[in-house]
Parts: C-alpha cells; structure tokens; sequence
C-alpha cells in the first residue's frame, strides 16, 4: 500500500511532550489519508521507548532505536525507513493543528513542481512567561522559540523553513542526508542549524519552499527555556551556526585568532550593553544578553 506522508520525529527523554504530541495527533482529521510516524528513539532512558511501542496499538507509528547521540544522526536513521511520498519533520515538543498532515497532502497536488512545504510554527508559552520575551514582534522569537510567520497567504517564499515544520517529497532526499556534525548533540555548545544546513543545499540546487499558512503547530516552551541561562547559550549556538553556515571566509574582512576583526569590538559593545542591562533589570536585557552571546558563539566557531 503507498503512504502519503511520512512524519519523522526524534526524541530523547521528552516522554511528557511525546505524551501530549500524541494525543493531538489521534485527534487529526486524517479521513482518507494514508500515513505513518516514524519516531527515533535517541538513547531515552525515561521509558519513551516502551511507551512508543504501547502507543503503536492507536497510531500508526514505527518506533526506531538510535543509541548514537545527535539529532541528524536519529533524522539520518529514519530516511531510508520512510515510504512516504512527502516526509514531514516536526520536533518531539509540537502540537499540531487538526488539519496538519491534510494541509500537506493536498499542497502536493496544488503545486507539483514544487518540492519544499512549510507552515507556520507559534510558541507556546508557560504560564507567568516575560512580558518581553511574548510580546509579538519579538525580535529574536524565530531564533529562540523557533516562531514562524512569514506570511498571510499560500504561496513560494525566499525564508527557509524551520525544523519543528517543514516537508520535502521524498524523491528529492533520496541522494541527501543530514550533516552530523551540527545540530542538537551530547555537546552543550553544538552549532544549531541542523535543518538548515540540509534546506540551505536544497535551494542551492533550485528548490523553493511553498509556505502553507494552514498547517500550524504549536510549540511547547518548557519553563527552563524562559531563564537568561538557557537563553544565553541558545545564543552561543546560534552564533555558531551564523558562523557555520553564513560565513564566507574567503571574501570575509581581515581576521584576529581566525575571527573577523569587527566582531571583536561587537564583542566588547555588546558584552557591556547586556551587563548594564542586567543590573539594571531592563526589559531589552533578554535582546542583549542573546546578541552577545551570538557574538561570542561567532567568534568560537
């Protein structure tokens, strides 16, 4: 039997998030749809595994074991199970609109010289969150949270997709894998861009994301995402992944210990800026501790 959609989800010790993924997703408006879930089990020792298997006898879900850390390397054991004729990624923490996977499907029809689909992706605040940090028009939401918006109506866009939302035909990945030395590791100060690493070599190649504003999740914030700690090395890894995957080092300005001179003095601006900030308990204090922390993560890379 084909397969429609396949959705490739990893996860590691996200059991409660699994919990509530799951239940959003026997409560889809799948009526005529053929698809299947594929989670990779990345090393969880919090019971995700079992679990996974019980829920097999609701949701048609293949549950995969990846024991080697990293989330391409899960992505990566996942592709060539896929029988799907688009493969959906979403993140382990998102809850999906009723009309998700249907969104999709019938996107595969309305454009068919396109390979590259996207919806939109809304935080999902806990309770007593910063004002600041909620606030619509945040400057740094889509490289915390991951939010996503970047139109009103279906058509082709020039942003790429975020990871926790986005589909490719699986004809188009069968001569792609994930580069598994970014994204998501055992390492705290692993370069992110996992995602894009992958969507930057497929529009290198002529690919163009069709954005579908229908096909929504939500993500889930945890509490310990809100704290200047977490969002400070949030920035360390995003500045990394700028580095990575931006920086041209052949046409870049002259260097000092292999960085571009002006990021050392963006180093002491910002570093400053945010220290005041901080004492002084001002509401742009989480928009400058991010930016110096990037800053810093560019510079390490």
């Amino acid at each position: 039997m084909s397969v429609d959609i396949s959705v490739l989800i990893t996860t590691r010790n996200r059991l409660t998030s699994l919990e509530r993924q799951f239940r959003a997703i026997e409560e889809m408006d799948t009526a005529g749809l053929t698809f299947e879930i594929l989670v990779v089990d990345n090393g969880s020792t919090d019971g995700t595994y079992e679990w996974l298997r019980r829920a097999a006898s609701r949701v048609p879900v293949r549950v995969l074991w990846e024991p080697r850390p990293g989330k391409n390397v899960a992505l990566n054991r996942a592709l060539p199970e896929a029988s799907g004729a688009l493969i959906l990624f979403t993140d382990d923490d998102t809850l999906p609109v009723p009309g998700w996977m249907r969104d999709y499907r019938l996107a595969m029809d309305r454009w068919p010289r396109h390979n590259i689909f996207c919806g939109p992706i809304e935080p999902l605040f806990p309770r007593q969150s910063p004002n600041e940090l909620c606030t619509p028009g945040f400057r740094y939401a889509p490289q915390m949270f991951s939010s996503f918006a970047p139109a009103v109506e279906e058509g082709v866009i020039t942003k790429l997709p975020f990871g926790p939302n986005f589909a490719v035909r699986s004809r188009i990945l069968r001569s792609y894998r994930f580069c598994e030395n970014i994204g998501p590791s055992d390492d705290p100060k692993y370069t992110m861009g996992s995602e894009t690493e992958l969507l930057l070599r497929l529009t290198a190649g002529g690919e163009k994301s069709v954005y579908l504003p229908g096909a929504k999740v939500s993500h889930i914030i945890r509490p310990e995402q809100i704290t200047l700690r977490w969002l400070k090395g949030r920035g360390f890894r995003f500045g990394r992944s700028v580095a990575r995957l931006l920086d041209d080092r052949d046409t870049t300005p002259p260097r000092l210990f292999g960085a571009p001179r002006w990021l050392w003095k963006e180093l002491l601006i910002t570093g400053t800026r945010s220290a005041l900030d901080q004492v002084l308990h001002l509401p742009h204090r989480w928009e400058s501790a991010f930016t110096h922390k990037m800053i810093q993560g560019q510079i390490d890379e």
